[in-house]
């Protein structure tokens, strides 16, 4: 479950999956970390991750024009289609970044209400 406080808007963001040892999922996550004041944090959770012989991954929500700009290089086919595809209602936009490619999804999105809110 990915809980999104503080965007009220999630038709505007993509839930970005990255593995951090692709070069784009890898820079996207180390100008955010840089960005949060969590640089250390995470180098030690790729290294923590990689001793453990598991795929160092991060999953971030971001604005949909800052992935679309970052995209549009390497892959101008993903960052094309975050600008004109129509998002279905109920819907929300992700983007898997691996070792070897990129994959945009649009799964379901269900709003639920954070514990603690009646």
């Amino acid at each position: 479950m990915l809980a999104l406080t503080g965007i009220s808007d999630i038709t505007t963001h993509v839930v970005v999956v990255a593995d951090l040892r692709d070069s784009i999922g890898g820079q996207l996550a180390e100008a955010l970390s840089e960005v949060e004041g969590k640089s250390e944090e995470l180098k030690r959770h790729f290294e923590r991750v990689d001793q453990k012989g598991e795929i160092p991954t991060i999953v971030m929500v971001l604005p949909l024009r800052a992935v679309s700009l970052a995209l549009a290089p390497v892959n101008p086919g993903v960052a094309h289609a975050l600008h004109e595809r129509r998002l279905p209602p109920g819907h929300v936009w992700a983007v898997i970044i691996g070792h070897e490619g990129t994959t945009l999804l649009q799964p379901r999105y269900e709003p639920i209400k954070a514990m603690g809110d009646a």
